[in-house]
């Protein structure tokens, strides 16, 4: 089993699975901070959840991934 928590401000995640029926046994998560195209979404005003940092801000926002039951 696999746990993972996001950070407030990673709103969605994309999940990758090598395809059935090959010898690879691996996961990979990618938590983001907006949806997939979510830049030009923004910019055709179709989303409103793109986030923004003022020039010489900071970003920060974490996320844990815990391998259980092994």
């Amino acid at each position: 089993m696999v746990d993972t928590l996001f950070g407030p401000k990673y709103t969605v995640a994309t999940i990758y699975l090598p395809p059935s029926g090959q010898d690879q046994e691996f996961i990979c998560f990618e938590p983001l901070a907006a949806i997939i195209n979510g830049l030009n979404i923004a910019h055709e005003d179709k989303y409103s959840g793109l986030q923004t940092a003022p020039a010489g801000g900071i970003w920060t926002e974490s996320f844990w991934i815990r391998a259980s039951g092994i």
